[in-house]
């Protein structure tokens, strides 16, 4: 590749003449009328999206235009700044470096000319450098700040406030000027700011910071359309053509996710194909790249398995695995908001049955990864450490070649789950969340009483969160053990999850055949639902033999009805259906299956 088209720019949004180029300004097209009308507005969306990349652009934009200026400043360096004084000296040292990084001379000139305003009380310090350098200027000038989510409580108050000020005061007379246009660029819609200052409760009566912000946008991801008009700038520039397959791949893989569609690209052109430009991009290679993205040690994938490390992260992400339709305990909306700021999860509909009327549907709003990479990415750490606690004699073929034996091995989950869900269950060994868990309570506990944390404490936390956790292991323990036996001998696994939704879809690809598995909890009382859900995700595949797996607790089963298995005729498909039921541990210890392997 030659230097000029060397590389797929990494945010989807490339400078001329350099990389190939996605048109910033039709992802957020009302952004010029904003600042034509003299609004303030904030830009949120997930990191590597294009928000900083959107940032430069439209500077450079404004500035070209020659109507306004427009300097732009970062705020990242201002993250776990608490002192007011300090916070503001680095703003106004930021809006300092804006000024002397701009391309736009009169700008540079500027840079270092209001040094005396750093001598003022900081309440009051960037309204006075705003006001100065508007006077200052013959034009109206433009302000974006990013990473606007590095400031938190009094500091972000007093940023706030003082741009209220300047705003609700601004005139054309030569006192009270102030920047025409100001935009907020950060992960969180502005609203989200309010708590970041100050509760609910304390915030009645007091002059709200945010009533001068007239709108709030967030930046889309790319559409099938966008990744396609990318590409194609790369067969203009090279010839090498992605086949529309290849394409469409790329927008399942990525649903338009900016850094994921380049990176598919990049992955594809430069490390699958070695930059021969002879060979056309197809199907496979994007697959492949998909794959060796996920399990790459790239900046951003490194970045979400970091955060995938957080408590409240990892607990609404176990939600949204097992299903639940209503919100577990411990975990609040908040939660569920932080995972979609970082770009994790993702709003979607979801179509249930309406317990309330015979035969019909209803739709609800749901929870979901937001795209298959990040998907895969999630269950990865979550059972990594739950398959390697799988027994290497479980571990057989399970295929003649042709098909999958797929009641024999989920036969062979029964047994395991029946000799080791009572030590699963009881925590010896631990999920993830659990881990986490117990280090956030230790970490809580220290920081609260200066002393460190016991065992006690430990215990308390892990049993007041075991039925949860017990929920959500019984799916990664049946994820872990499938991606255990079947690795490599599988066309591939895919998992449909979605918080609300109330299960856990699975499909197993062999020979290019479907095999569809859906996972229950507690879903004995709702049998036939649970049947004609299943149908509905076989008729989705064109399958015409499926599984259905229930997990129940109810103590009162007894034992032989514990762990079997039938076989269904419904609605002409064929359906398989296992129970497993969870066992306390007295229950386990006392199962004959175990007492007679502890015998032996």
């Amino acid at each position: 590749m030659s230097q000029q088209h060397k590389s797929f720019n990494i945010t989807g949004v490339c400078v001329p003449d350099e990389h190939y180029m996605l048109p910033v300004l039709d992802r957020l097209p009302c952004a010029i009328d904003l600042i034509e009308n003299k609004r303030h507005f904030v830009l949120h969306a997930p990191r590597q999206s294009g928000k900083s990349t959107f940032l430069q652009f439209l500077t450079g934009k404004i500035n070209a235009y020659g109507k306004y200026y427009c300097v732009s400043s970062s705020l990242s360096t201002l993250e776990n700044i608490v002192d007011i004084n300090m916070a503001m000296d680095i703003i106004f040292d930021e809006i300092t470096l804006g000024l002397e990084c701009s391309a736009v001379p009169v700008l540079n000139g500027l840079a270092n000319q209001n040094n005396e305003l750093l001598k003022v009380f900081p309440s009051s310090r960037i309204r006075r450098l705003l006001m100065k350098l508007s006077n200052q200027l013959d034009k109206d000038v433009v302000l974006l700040f990013d990473e606007i989510d590095s400031l938190a409580g009094p500091a972000l108050s007093t940023f706030l406030t003082q741009l209220r000020e300047g705003y609700l005061h601004r005139s054309n007379s030569s006192s009270s000027r102030f920047p025409r246009s100001i935009a907020l660029i950060g992960l969180r819609d502005i609203s989200e700011y309010r708590d970041k200052i100050y509760p609910e409760e304390q915030s009645l009566g007091l002059a709200i910071p945010f009533d001068i912000i007239t709108e709030s946008f967030s930046l889309p991801n790319f559409s099938l359309d966008d990744i396609a008009y990318l590409y194609s700038q790369h067969t203009v520039a090279t010839g090498q053509n992605f086949e529309k397959n290849a394409i469409d791949r790329a927008w399942y893989w990525s649903e338009g996710q900016p850094w994921l569609a380049n990176a598919l690209a990049y992955e594809a052109v430069e490390n699958q194909l070695k930059n021969n430009f002879s060979i056309p991009v197809t199907e496979s290679e994007i697959d492949t790249a998909a794959h060796a993205i996920m399990l790459s040690n790239r900046e951003h994938i490194r970045s979400i398995r970091h955060r995938l490390q957080e408590y409240r992260v990892i607990r609404t992400m176990e939600a949204v695995i097992i299903g639940s339709q209503t919100v577990p305990d411990g975990i609040t909306q908040d939660d569920f908001r932080y995972s979609e700021d970082l770009g994790l999860l993702k709003n979607v509909k979801i179509t249930l049955e309406d317990d309330t009327q015979v035969n019909a549907m209803k739709i609800i709003d749901g929870l979901k990864p937001s795209n298959p990479i990040y998907k895969n990415i999630i269950f990865k750490m979550l059972t990594d450490i739950l398959q390697s606690n799988i027994p290497i004699a479980f571990i057989r073929p399970w295929t003649d070649g042709h098909v999958l034996d797929m009641n024999g091995l989920l036969r062979s989950f029964q047994t395991f789950w029946r000799l080791h869900s009572g030590m699963l269950t009881s925590g010896d060994i631990s999920t993830k969340s659990i881990e986490l868990a117990i280090r956030h309570g230790m970490e809580h506990y220290e920081r609260t009483h200066a002393k460190p944390a016991d065992l006690d404490l430990a215990e308390s936390i892990k049993s007041s969160m075991v039925f949860f956790f017990n929920e959500a292991l019984s799916h990664l323990v049946i994820l872990s053990f499938l991606q255990r036996l079947l690795n490599g001998g599988v066309d591939n696994i895919e998992r449909e999850v979605a918080l609300g939704s109330g299960r856990l879809d699975i499909c197993v690809y062999y020979k290019k055949i479907s095999y569809p598995i859906e996972l229950k909890i507690n879903g004995v009382s709702s049998f036939d639902s649970s049947l004609k859900q299943l149908l509905r995700y076989m008729d989705h595949l064109k399958a015409s033999e499926g599984w259905l797996v229930i997990f129940d607790n109810d103590a009162n089963v007894p034992w032989e009805g514990k762990i079997r298995d039938s076989t269904v005729d419904f609605l002409g498909k064929t359906i398989h259906v296992f129970f497993c039921w969870f066992f306390s541990v007295a229950q386990w210890a006392n199962e004959p299956m175990i007492r007679r392997a502890q015998e032996t």
